[in-house]
């Protein structure tokens, strides 16, 4: 069951946690950050995210499924990470 990234942000803007969408690989954690590979419509970014936070995760095959939907959800909103 996929949540709806707007629900996601608003859960930890709740929490006063940073957030990031389409995780798909960690490549490092610290005691105050994790480095995070995440997936974009065009290839892969690899982002710094302060913890504690939200991470949303897709599996490598859901790629081209969320392509559609991506390009739609970021018209409406920023998929990126925030503090």
């Amino acid at each position: 069951m996929a949540i709806p990234p707007r629900l996601v942000r608003a859960f930890a803007e709740m929490l006063d946690i940073s957030v990031c969408g389409m995780g798909r690989k960690v490549e490092d954690v610290s005691e105050t950050q994790i480095r995070v590979e995440r997936m974009m419509e065009d290839g892969y970014e690899v982002v710094d995210m302060p913890l504690p936070g939200l991470m949303t995760v897709v599996k490598e095959n859901q790629r081209a499924a969320h392509g559609v939907a991506q390009r739609e959800n970021a018209r409406e909103e920023n998929r990126g990470c925030y503090n």
